[in-house]
């Protein structure tokens, strides 16, 4: 049976965008749209009337990353959601957060995980709706990585050159089942956190981040299973890292 896709990221429709490849979710037609208005001085939103004005010349990939998590992380905060600044993996029972500092390699293990099959529900900007986690645009933005990686990537955002590779389609909403944090090392390895190291290093994202807004957002997520995965900063360690992860997901 079919499974409608509508244009939309982040647990809101997007109405007013041109039509575009990078948001496609599946069963999400009861989002709320989030009405766009692309020729103003300046970026804002009324998250109240889920009304946004985009400043005129925003292109469009712009547009779709990273100026569309701004704006729904403004609609979600005043609906009662959260957000956390990390990816997410779909696997058997759910999705999993992957999460990182800035220079962890967050995009690029998402992006070899993307390559080997395995479905990517966001990538820089994870929001949640109670237990939820909610499907972000179908993109990954990378920096410079090889070829192997990024073969078929857009070239975007000329101030902060990135290769954009697409994604597929993915369910809009999932329940999130675990935590995977990010770190340089030798591995790859995974290691199992308790709930302490989970909120300690879910605290110093919060702390740099400024999300999870909700604390008890924060303790729901630690909550949830956790593994540290440790890998080498070496490309050629990126296929029996993402050997590792399927291994966790299923």
């Amino acid at each position: 049976m079919a499974v409608d896709t509508v244009a939309g990221a982040y647990g809101l429709r997007i109405a007013g965008a041109a039509d575009t490849e990078w948001l496609a979710v599946e069963a999400a037609g009861h989002w709320p749209a989030l009405e766009l208005s692309l020729d103003g001085e300046r970026t804002e939103v009324d998250a109240g009337r889920l009304r946004a004005t985009v400043a005129r010349g925003t292109g469009l990939a712009e547009l779709v990353h990273p100026t569309l998590s701004r704006l729904a992380l403004s609609v979600a905060l005043a609906q009662g959601r959260d957000a956390l600044h990390a990816g997410a993996l779909l696997g058997s029972a759910g999705a999993w957060a992957v999460v990182g500092t800035k220079e962890a390699g967050k995009s690029t293990v998402l992006a070899a995980c993307a390559r080997a099959g395995i479905e990517v529900m966001t990538d820089d900007a994870l929001f949640i709706d109670r237990d939820s986690c909610l499907a972000g645009p179908r993109c990954i933005d990378l920096r410079p990585a090889p070829d192997a990686l990024i073969a078929g990537t857009t070239p975007v955002r000329p101030l902060t050159p990135r290769h954009r590779l697409t994604l597929a389609p993915v369910v809009g909403e999932a329940p999130l089942t675990g935590l995977l944090f990010l770190d340089w090392g030798e591995g790859p390895a995974l290691e199992p956190l308790g709930p302490s190291a989970s909120t300690d290093r879910l605290l110093q994202r919060r702390a740099t981040d400024r999300l999870p807004r909700d604390p008890q957002v924060l303790m729901d997520l630690a909550g949830l299973p956790a593994y540290l995965l440790r890998r080498p900063r070496d490309w050629q360690a990126l296929d029996p890292t993402v050997e590792l992860v399927r291994g966790l997901l299923d």
